[in-house]
């Protein structure tokens, strides 16, 4: 199962613009759509940076001055 999250546009006429990701394979696919209502009261989400998920941080990652430089302060 893939999870995409993305801004939809939902036409006057009741339908439903989505892009979907390229490297989904054309055909039927069982798809479940959440309308989150707030999301709609907020202004427009601008993408003018990519955004790209990476996944998790690694479990023993510290972001600690001490840890990430090798001076004493």
């Amino acid at each position: 199962m893939l999870t995409i999250e993305t801004i939809a546009e939902i036409s006057k006429k009741g339908i439903l613009h989505l892009r979907i990701p390229q490297n989904i394979e054309p055909g039927k696919h069982k798809v479940v759509v959440v309308i989150d209502e707030r999301a709609s009261a907020h202004k427009k989400i601008s993408t003018l940076l990519p955004v790209h998920d990476v996944g998790p941080w690694p479990e023993n990652l510290s972001l600690r001055r001490v840890d990430m430089y090798e001076d004493d302060e």
